[in-house]
């Protein structure tokens, strides 16, 4: 009985959380808040170095792969 309960609450959470995250982005304009928090441009360590792909630390900076797939995406959503 309580494994049906629970299947019930989350029926209902599911729908519902999709929905409030609709409402939230209509409220501050459709930011990047549905990508999470963005990606630094250059690799940096704890300490702010600047760090290669392996976590060795280096002079020159390094772009994170992961801000231009980040870019990307919030480019194709801009674009709707």
């Amino acid at each position: 009985m309580k494994i049906m309960k629970m299947f019930a609450v989350l029926a209902l959470i599911i729908p519902l959380s999709g929905c409030m995250n609709t409402a939230t982005s209509l409220w501050d304009g459709g930011g990047s808040h549905s990508f999470g928090e963005a990606p630094e441009k250059y690799l940096k360590d704890e300490e702010g170095y600047n760090i290669d792909q392996n976590g060795n630390r280096v002079s020159q900076p390094v772009e994170n792969p992961y801000y231009q797939d980040y870019r990307d995406k919030l480019e194709k959503e801009r674009a709707k």
